[in-house]
C-alpha cells in the first residue's frame, strides 16, 4: 500500500469512526432517555390515579368499602395506562432498531461506497421479524408485565393490610408511594437494559452482514 492509498484508507477509517461515534452519542443522549421515560413514566401515572382514589383526608380510616373502590381503579384504570405506555415503548424501540441498523450499515460501508449495504430482510415479513428480534420486544413485554402484576398485587395486599390494622389513609398513601417509586426504578432499569441490548444486537447483525 503506497502513501496515497494509506492516506485514503486512513480517511475512510476516520469517516467510519465518526459515523459510529455519532451513533453512540445519539444512543446515550437521545434514545436511552426518551425510551426509558416512555416505559418508566407509566408508574407515576398509575400512582397518581391511585392517590386520587384515596381521597384528600389522610386521617380518614381505611375501610372495606374504600378498599373495593380502590380495587376498581386498579382493575379498570391502570391496565390501559400500562398497555398504551408499553406499546409506545415497543413501537419506538423498533423504530430505533430500523434507524440504527441503516445508519450503522451506512457508516460501515460509507453509504455503499466500500461495499454493498446490508438489509434487514428481503421481504416486508422478513424485515418485520428481524426488527422484532433485534428490538427484543417480546422479552420487554414479558418482564414489564411481571412488574405490573407485582405492583397491582402489592397495592391490593397493602390495602387489605391497612384495612385489617385499622390504619388511616395516610399509611396506605405512604406505602403506595413507596411501591410506585420501586416500580419506577424497575422500569427504568428495564428500559435502559432493553435499549442497550437492542443497540448491541443491531451492531452484531450489521457486522455479520458486511
Amino acid at each position: 500500500m503506497n502513501q496515497q492509498q494509506t492516506k485514503l484508507h486512513d480517511h475512510f477509517v476516520e469517516l467510519v469512526q465518526a459515523g459510529l461515534g455519532y451513533q453512540r452519542l445519539r444512543l446515550t443522549n437521545i434514545w436511552e432517555p426518551s425510551l426509558t421515560a416512555k416505559l418508566a413514566n407509566m408508574a407515576p401515572i398509575c400512582g397518581k390515579k391511585l392517590m386520587n382514589a384515596l381521597g384528600d383526608d389522610p386521617r380518614m380510616p381505611w375501610n372495606n368499602e374504600r378498599h373495593y373502590m380502590l380495587m376498581q381503579v386498579v382493575s379498570s384504570e391502570l391496565p390501559p395506562v400500562f398497555a398504551v405506555r408499553l406499546e409506545d415503548f415497543c413501537r419506538t424501540i423498533k423504530q430505533m432498531v430500523e434507524q440504527e441498523f441503516y445508519d450503522t450499515a451506512e457508516a460501515l460501508t460509507l453509504n455503499g461506497l466500500l461495499r454493498e449495504m446490508p438489509a434487514l430482510g428481503l421481504s416486508e415479513g422478513e424485515r418485520a421479524a428481524a426488527v422484532e428480534d433485534l428490538a427484543g420486544t417480546r422479552a420487554v413485554r414479558h418482564l414489564a408485565g411481571r412488574h405490573f402484576v407485582a405492583f397491582r398485587g402489592g397495592v391490593e395486599s397493602t390495602s387489605l393490610q391497612t384495612f385489617s390494622a385499622n390504619h388511616a389513609t395516610s399509611v396506605l398513601k405512604e406505602r403506595i408511594n413507596r411501591a410506585t417509586r420501586l416500580w419506577t426504578g424497575r422500569l427504568k432499569t428495564l428500559g435502559v437494559t432493553a435499549v442497550h441490548s437492542a443497540a448491541n444486537n443491531v451492531r452484531f447483525a450489521v457486522h455479520a452482514k458486511v
